[in-house]
C-alpha cells in the first residue's frame, strides 16, 4: 500500500463522521420545529375547546335562569330574579350583580334586585329614587340601547364626574351596564360590579348578559302589566325558540306541554306538532331517553348525556312539584354538544382555510405551489404564474372603518377576485390585506401582465361599506415558474418582491419580479433607517406653494409640503419617503413638524405686511392624528406658540381618511370647527364619497384631484367632473381649489367655470422660506404696479 494510504483513509473516515454528525443536528433541528408546530396546533385547538365550553355553559346557565321564570308564579317574581342574579354573579364570578328599574313619572330609578358575593358589599339601601338627571352621561347610554362597559372608575370623563363619585363611594373599580327593554322601551339595566380587581367584560360575556336581561325585561315588566302576561309569555317562548337548546315540559304522564329551541330541529323534530302528543312514542328511537323519562316523572332530579339521531345532547330532568309535593310537570333542557366531537375537524378545517373570507389560508397555498413544483420537475411543459395582491390604504381604512368594517371590505375583494378568475384558479388570503392567486396554464409574461391589469380594473369598481362605495386598488407582483423554485416560498416571496417594487412606485399596478428588484429592496430598507433617522434629528424640512385667485393671482394662502435633504442623496421626492413613513407609522411625527415649522413660515409672511396678515397655511393631516385624543389641544398649542390665530390653519384631510365619519372621526372634525380651524376635503372625486357623507362633514372647502386637471386637455371628461364638483362645491356652500394648473389655458378654462382658487407650477413651485418671501415681495410690487397702472 502506498505510504500516504493510511492518513488518506483516516482523514477521509473523520469527513464522513463530520457529515453523519452534520446530519443528526440536522434531523434533530427539523424535530424541534415539528415539535414548536404541533404545540401551536394544541394551543389553537385548545382555544377553540374552551370557547366551545364557555359557549355550551353560557347556554346552560341561561336555560337554568329560564326555568327558574317557567317554574315560577306571577307573586314570586322578586325572589325569582334575585336567584337568577346569583346564577349569573356566579357565572360571571363578578362581586356584585344587580337590577335597576327605571320611573319615567318622577324621573327616579331605583336598585330594585341585588345580589352580592359578599353580603357586606350590599349597597341596596341607599340606591332608591335616584335622580335621572344627576346620572345623565350614564343613563342617555343606557336610555340608547348601548352597552355600557367601564374597565377602569377612575378614568370615566370629567363631565360624569357625579357618576364618577357614587361608584368610587361604593369601592367599585370596574362595571358593565346592559339595557333591559320590553316592547321596544328601555324600563331599567341589568349590571355587574368588580370592586375587588379591576376587570374588562369580553363580548361573549357581554352578550350573555344581554340574553339575561332580555329574560329580566320580559318577567319584570308584569309588576306594572298583569294584562299583558299572555304576550310576555310568548314573546319568552320565541326567546327560547331561537336558543341553541331543546326545552320540554312534560306533565305528569309524560305527555308534551311544551316544546321550544333550535336544536328540536337539529334533532328532526317540528315544534308546533309536539305538544299533545306522548314523551315515550316521540323518544322511541333512543333507550336511553326513554329510561331517562322515566327517572324524571319518578320525580329525580338528575343530568344525563344521550344520542338521539345523529345529534348528542346534554340534557337536565328537573322535576316541578305541585303545593302538596305531587309531581306537577317535568323540564327537560337539553344543550346540543355534538360540536364538541367535531373539535378536531373544525381544527383541520381552520389550519387550511382564513376565517374572514373563506379563501384558502397561507398555508394551503405553499401547499398548491409545492404540487405545481412537484409536477413541473416531472414534466417542464408546464407553466404557471403567482399574483401577490397587496390592498393599497388598508391600513388607514382599518383605523378609519374599524375591524369589522374592514372585514366585510375584505370579504367583497375575495369575491370580486373569485367572480373575475375561474373556478379553477386558486386564490388565497395569505396576510392581513395580501390575496396570492396561482394560474396554471400562462403562455406567457405578456399573458399574464394583461390578465392582472384586468383584475385591477375589476377591483376598481370598488366595494361597499356603511353606506358608501370606497375605491380599491392593490399593488400587484407577478412571479413566472421557473427551475429556479426549489421550495414554494421562494416563488411567494419573488411575487411579494414585485408587489413591493409597485407599491414603491405608488401602487396601483403590476411589477413583473426581476432579480434586481432585491436589491432595490435592500435599498428601501436602509432609506427607512435614514428616514427615521433624519426625522429624530428634524431635518424633515416645510416648503410651501401658493393658492390663489385664480383671477386675480393674488396669494390668499399656501399648502405646506413635506420635503427631506438627503446629505448624501440630495433631495429625496415626497413620493419615495412618505409611503415609508406611513408604513411604519411615522408619518404622524412628520405631520406634527409641518404644523409646527410651517406655522413659523406663515408668522414671518404675516409680519412682511397688512396685505398678508390673513395668509393661511394649509396642512396635511394624517390618519396617525385623527387617532390621537389630544390633537386639538396640541394644534392650538402650537398656533399660539407661533402667535397665528385658529383661522390661519387649514388642515387637509384626504377623502379616503375621511370615510367614516362616524364615532370616531367625526367629532375630532367638529372640534377643530368649533374651535375656528378650516377643514379642507383634499384629492376630491378619487374616494367615491357619498352625498349624505359630505353633507356630515364640517368642511368649508375641497380640492379638486390634479388628475381631473391635467386630463381637461386630452378629453371632455375632465371637464364634465371639474363642472359637477363646482355645482356640488357650490350646493355644500364650499370653496373649490383647483390643484395642478400647469398652463394658462387651464386657469382660464378653470376660472371660466367658476372655480375660484387653485395652485400649481404655473404660479409657483413649493418653496423654502426666503423665496416665498421673495414671492411674496414681488406679489405686492405687481400688485402696487397694477394698481398705479389703473
Amino acid at each position: 500500500m502506498p505510504p500516504d494510504f493510511w492518513l488518506i483513509a483516516s482523514q477521509a473516515l473523520a469527513v464522513g463522521s463530520l457529515v453523519v454528525i452534520g446530519i443528526q443536528i440536522y434531523k434533530q433541528r427539523q424535530t424541534r420545529r415539528r415539535v414548536h408546530h404541533l404545540v401551536d396546533e394544541l394551543a389553537s385547538g385548545r382555544r377553540d375547546l374552551m370557547q366551545l365550553r364557555y359557549r355550551s355553559n353560557s347556554n346552560t346557565m341561561l336555560m337554568e335562569v329560564s326555568s327558574l321564570f317557567i317554574r315560577s308564579h306571577s307573586d314570586d317574581v322578586d325572589d325569582v330574579v334575585d336567584r337568577g342574579l346569583e346564577t349569573l354573579g356566579d357565572f360571571m364570578r363578578t362581586d356584585r350583580a344587580y337590577v335597576f328599574m327605571f320611573d319615567m313619572h318622577s324621573w327616579t330609578m331605583s336598585n330594585t334586585h341585588e345580589w352580592c358575593e359578599d353580603p357586606l358589599l350590599t349597597e341596596k339601601d341607599g340606591l332608591q329614587d335616584l335622580n335621572i338627571r344627576d346620572f345623565g352621561w350614564f343613563v342617555n347610554r343606557i336610555l340608547a340601547r348601548q352597552v355600557v362597559q367601564i374597565p377602569v372608575v377612575a378614568r370615566i370623563p370629567e363631565e360624569a364626574e357625579n357618576f364618577r363619585r357614587v361608584l368610587e363611594q361604593q369601592s367599585i373599580l370596574s362595571l358593565v351596564a346592559v339595557p333591559m327593554i320590553c316592547r321596544d322601551n328601555v324600563i331599567g339595566f341589568i349590571g355587574l360590579d368588580s370592586v375587588r380587581r379591576q376587570r374588562t367584560w369580553s363580548d361573549d360575556e357581554t352578550a350573555v348578559l344581554r340574553t339575561v336581561s332580555e329574560i329580566f325585561a320580559s318577567e319584570l315588566s308584569h309588576r306594572t302589566a298583569e294584562s299583558e302576561a299572555q304576550t310576555n309569555r310568548q314573546q319568552f317562548e320565541t326567546l327560547l325558540s331561537y336558543a341553541p337548546v331543546a326545552m320540554f315540559v312534560f306533565d305528569r304522564q309524560g305527555k308534551v306541554l311544551l316544546a321550544v329551541g333550535r336544536a328540536l330541529a337539529r334533532a328532526g323534530m317540528i315544534t308546533s306538532q309536539l305538544p299533545g302528543k306522548s314523551g315515550f312514542d316521540l323518544l322511541s328511537k333512543s333507550p336511553q331517553m326513554l329510561l331517562d323519562l322515566e327517572k324524571g316523572l319518578s320525580g329525580q332530579e338528575f343530568r344525563s348525556e344521550v344520542v338521539f339521531g345523529k345529534r348528542v345532547f346534554d340534557s337536565y330532568y328537573t322535576p316541578v312539584f305541585s303545593e302538596f309535593q305531587k309531581l306537577d310537570k317535568l323540564i327537560v333542557i337539553a344543550t346540543d354538544v355534538t360540536e364538541r366531537t367535531l373539535v378536531e375537524e373544525q381544527l383541520n378545517q381552520a389550519k387550511l382555510y382564513d376565517p374572514v373570507t373563506l379563501l384558502p389560508n397561507r398555508s394551503l397555498f405553499l401547499d398548491r405551489l409545492r404540487l405545481f413544483i412537484d409536477k413541473r420537475y416531472l414534466d417542464h411543459s408546464q407553466s404557471a404564474a403567482v399574483l401577490f395582491f397587496d390592498l393599497d390604504r388598508f391600513v388607514p381604512l382599518n383605523d378609519a372603518l374599524g375591524m369589522e368594517a374592514a372585514n366585510e371590505v375584505l370579504r367583497q375583494v375575495a369575491k370580486i377576485l373569485k367572480d373575475f378568475f375561474s373556478p379553477a384558479t386558486l386564490i388565497a388570503r395569505v396576510g392581513s390585506d395580501e390575496f396570492a392567486v396561482l394560474i396554471e396554464n400562462v403562455r406567457s409574461e405578456n399573458e399574464i401582465t394583461s390578465i392582472a391589469a384586468e383584475a385591477q380594473e375589476a377591483l376598481r369598481s370598488g366595494v361597499a361599506v356603511s353606506g358608501r362605495r370606497i375605491a380599491c386598488t392593490a399593488s400587484i407582483g407577478i412571479s413566472m415558474s421557473s427551475e429556479q423554485h426549489k421550495a414554494p416560498e421562494d416563488w411567494l416571496r419573488e411575487s411579494h418582491t414585485g408587489m413591493v417594487a409597485a407599491k414603491r412606485k405608488g401602487g396601483a399596478i403590476a411589477e413583473v419580479f426581476r432579480p434586481v428588484m432585491h436589491t432595490h429592496i435592500l435599498s428601501s430598507w436602509k432609506l427607512e433607517e435614514e428616514l427615521n433617522n433624519a426625522i429624530e434629528k428634524d431635518q424633515i424640512d416645510a416648503w410651501l406653494q401658493p393658492i390663489v385667485d385664480l383671477e386675480s393671482g393674488t396669494p390668499v394662502g399656501f399648502e405646506a409640503l413635506a420635503r427631506w435633504s438627503h446629505p448624501e442623496g440630495g433631495m429625496i421626492p415626497p413620493a419615495q419617503f412618505i409611503p415609508i413613513a406611513e408604513d411604519n407609522g411615522s408619518i404622524g411625527e412628520i405631520s406634527w413638524t409641518m404644523l409646527r415649522k410651517a406655522s413659523a413660515m406663515l408668522k414671518m409672511c404675516h409680519e412682511l405686511g397688512e396685505k398678508w396678515h390673513d395668509l393661511y397655511v394649509s396642512v396635511n393631516l394624517s390618519p396617525k392624528q385623527l387617532g390621537d385624543p389630544s390633537i386639538l389641544e396640541r394644534t392650538c398649542d402650537i398656533l399660539r406658540e407661533h402667535g397665528l390665530e385658529p383661522r390661519h390653519l387649514k388642515y387637509e384631510i384626504t377623502e379616503r381618511d375621511a370615510i367614516n365619519p362616524g364615532e370616531d372621526v367625526l367629532p375630532i372634525l367638529e372640534s377643530f370647527q368649533m374651535a375656528g380651524i378650516q377643514l379642507s376635503l383634499d384629492d376630491f372625486g378619487t374616494g367615491y364619497s357619498s352625498l349624505s357623507y359630505l353633507n356630515q362633514l364640517p368642511a368649508s372647502s375641497m380640492k379638486i384631484d390634479r388628475s381631473f386637471v391635467v386630463s381637461m386637455d386630452r378629453s371632455s371628461t375632465g371637464r364634465k367632473v371639474i363642472s359637477s364638483i363646482l355645482l356640488l362645491g357650490q350646493g355644500l356652500n364650499m370653496e373649490i381649489i383647483a390643484e395642478g394648473i400647469e398652463t394658462a389655458e387651464q386657469r382660464e378654462q378653470l376660472s371660466g367655470m367658476g372655480c375660484g382658487l387653485g395652485q400649481g407650477f404655473l404660479f409657483a413651485k413649493p418653496m423654502p422660506l426666503p423665496a416665498v418671501i421673495a414671492y411674496l415681495d414681488k406679489n405686492q410690487f405687481l400688485g402696487a404696479m397694477a394698481s398705479a397702472s389703473k
